[in-house]
């Protein structure tokens, strides 16, 4: 089985890490084209994606958006936590920038990686967003399909979902792999992808048409 590619000396948010989204998906849009079942989603949903994905082919560009305050504050808290958990767990984290799939049709960009196969998805949320994690004690459903896709993309064993809160205690949920959700996760990619090739295929012709 070919193995996945590690991009582990670009840093995340830099040029070429964004440039490695361009037409591609990713586990952490998973979401946006899949359920928390591993399903594909209907509708516009869907299609809105589909159409977003294809226009960044198209130009070979992604859309870059701000930073909120939110994303801000999770990215001071990463320094923080990425310690934290060092020495909670006993292990030493590495960071990726980017991993593809063996394909190059699909990657991830984890908080951390103990080893190539065992990674970290962390979130900083609010406090009363942590609060409902926490009495949940659950991967939240919205990132059910980006830590099952980290797995899919890597090959990984393990992936620990945290959610980390200053003041509280803090959620680690580890979830094994498992190959029955690999299975319904590459069934769903292959039907995003199916969409998304139809959709270049019909801009190309119609650029093609045009006088």
């Amino acid at each position: 089985m070919t193995a996945p590619i590690f991009h582990r000396n670009i840093e995340q948010g830099s040029p070429e890490w964004f440039a490695l989204h361009v037409g591609r998906v990713t586990a952490g849009s998973f979401h946006r084209f899949m359920t928390s079942d591993f399903e594909p989603r209907k509708g516009e949903m869907f299609k809105s994606f589909v159409a977003e994905k294809v226009a960044e082919k198209w130009r070979g560009q992604l859309q870059q958006t701000g930073s909120s305050f939110a994303m801000e504050q999770g990215l001071i808290l990463e320094e923080e936590v990425i310690p934290w958990y060092e020495l909670e767990y006993d292990v030493e984290l590495r960071r990726v920038g980017f991993i593809e799939s063996p394909d190059g049709r699909c990657g991830c960009s984890p908080d951390g990686m103990v080893a190539d196969n065992w990674g970290l998805e962390l979130k900083c949320p609010l406090g009363k967003t942590h609060v409902g994690y926490l009495l949940a004690g659950t991967v939240p459903a919205d990132y059910v399909a980006q830590v099952h896709g980290s797995m899919f993309v890597t090959g990984a064993v393990r992936w620990d979902f945290v959610s980390y809160r200053r003041g509280f205690p803090q959620l680690v949920v580890m979830v094994d792999r498992d190959e029955a959700i690999m299975h319904r996760i590459g069934e769903t990619l292959a039907y995003f992808y199916e969409h998304f090739d139809a959709a270049l295929a019909r801009i190309k012709a119609i650029s093609e048409t045009k006088p």
